[in-house]
């Protein structure tokens, strides 16, 4: 395959292709393609994007749609360059985020399937082949909020994906979970750092309380329910996490340079406080500053008139 701009392009048209031969033939290429790749320059990777996009755009029929999707996914386990499986993934972020907005109401359940697919295989490449190392759960980490969940481009623009996104990652982290067993829980706690960030700086009410309820709610909730009682250890460490989380929480909220809205600064206090609740169920005990947390909705919260007070934060 020769290695240009022109070869990429070719697989951007037969990945897009309207026979199905043509672009299952095309996808096998550029399976085996990408596997023998060290780097791929980033346009390159969302051109590929492009035809990926539209040869699922093409699948018809469920069980046609799921395999494709796993397939789509499935390529992240195959690639041994980390490189090239940051570039996929990232690109796999964009293209979704900038395509979107464009989907018709007869494929969105589809695409919405893939988007799951695509953050449960995550999850397990990160911990079948990086064994959750820190360093690696941080920079996949980063590269959601940055080309998912914030952007490039106007935080408007992608208000759906985002929505999906936190309707999702509670399903796809719990679909893992077996595989953070024994695991400490910063790692749980890493993988939270997206969504917390979107507390601190996005600007859209429907957004915040997505997060909040789906992602921060939700995540934990469901590993809760599927812990046996007798289950201590892991209870423990998901009691830990949670403190991880409303710490950091907490030290956003604090930061007046990073969080100029008051109405951010209230829900990343209310997560506090939700955590606080929660890791107590889970089997940890609350300290003092999270008591008094509880208790007055922390140091300086501003209320919910405050923060509805300011014009620059109304849509």
């Amino acid at each position: 395959m020769v290695n240009n701009s022109n070869a990429n392009s070719k697989f951007t048209r037969n990945l897009a292709h309207t026979e199905v031969e043509v672009r299952e033939k095309a996808f096998k290429n550029l399976t085996k393609w990408l596997q023998s790749r060290e780097d791929i320059p980033a346009l390159d990777m969302l051109r590929i994007w492009k035809g990926l996009f539209y040869a699922f755009w093409h699948s018809d029929l469920q069980p046609v749609q799921a395999d494709l999707a796993d397939r789509l996914a499935n390529i992240i386990l195959l690639l041994d360059n980390v490189e090239v499986c940051e570039e996929y993934f990232g690109g796999f972020l964009s293209t979704m985020r900038r395509e979107w907005f464009g989907i018709d109401k007869l494929r969105l359940d589809k695409y919405m399937m893939l988007v799951r697919t695509f953050l449960t295989y995550l999850f397990r490449y990160l911990g079948e082949k990086n064994e959750w190392e820190v360093a690696r759960v941080e920079k996949f980490m980063s590269m959601l909020l940055e080309r998912g969940l914030l952007g490039a481009e106007d935080l408007a623009a992608g208000i759906g994906f985002n929505l999906h996104l936190a309707d999702v990652f509670a399903a796809a982290f719990k679909d893992v979970e077996g595989h953070l067993a024994g695991q400490s829980a910063i790692i749980r706690a890493t993988a939270m750092e997206p969504f917390i960030q979107v507390l601190a700086r996005h600007p859209n009410e429907t957004v915040l309380k997505r997060v909040q309820t789906e992602v921060f709610e939700g995540t934990f909730s469901q590993l809760l329910q599927e812990l046996p009682k007798e289950a201590e250890e892991e209870r423990a460490c998901i009691a830990a996490a949670q403190e991880i989380v409303a710490a950091r929480a907490r030290q956003l909220a604090e930061d007046p340079d990073l969080v100029k809205s008051q109405k951010n600064r209230r829900y990343l206090y209310e997560v506090c406080t939700m955590l606080s609740k929660k890791k107590k169920k889970a089997g940890g005990k609350r300290t003092r500053e999270e008591e008094t947390e509880a208790e007055t909705g922390g140091s300086g919260r501003a209320t919910q008139e405050e923060a509805e007070a300011e014009p620059s934060d109304k849509k």
